[in-house]
C-alpha cells in the first residue's frame, strides 16, 4: 500500500479494518471474525484484494440486531419480590 495517512485515505472515513472491527467486538484476536466470515455469519464486509473491511454503517446496524429483549414479566405492575404462601399455622395444619 502507498504512504497514504489514515487522514488521506477515504476507506478510513466509511470502514473499518480488522484491527479495528475486533476491538468493537471485544475479541483479542481476528479469528473470531474469520470464523464467522468462514460460516456465512457475522457483519457484513467487503474484501479487497486480501484485506477485510467493514463498513462502519452496516457493522453497527448488525451489532444492534443482536440485542436481547428481555420476556417481559408476568406479574402485575407495581408488585415486587416473591410472594409465596407462607407455611400455615397449627390450627390450619390441625383441621
Amino acid at each position: 500500500m502507498s504512504n497514504v495517512s489514515d487522514f488521506d485515505n477515504p476507506l478510513k472515513a466509511k470502514y473499518w479494518d480488522e484491527d479495528e472491527a475486533k476491538e468493537i467486538r471485544g475479541h483479542e484476536n481476528k479469528r473470531a471474525l474469520r470464523d464467522e466470515r468462514r460460516r456465512g455469519e457475522g457483519p457484513p464486509y467487503l474484501r479487497l484484494n486480501r484485506r477485510i473491511f467493514y463498513p462502519k454503517i452496516e457493522f453497527m446496524a448488525w451489532l444492534e440486531s443482536l440485542t436481547i429483549q428481555p420476556p417481559r414479566s408476568a406479574r402485575p405492575p407495581g408488585r415486587t419480590g416473591d410472594r409465596r404462601r407462607s407455611a400455615p399455622t397449627f390450627t390450619e395444619a390441625h383441621r
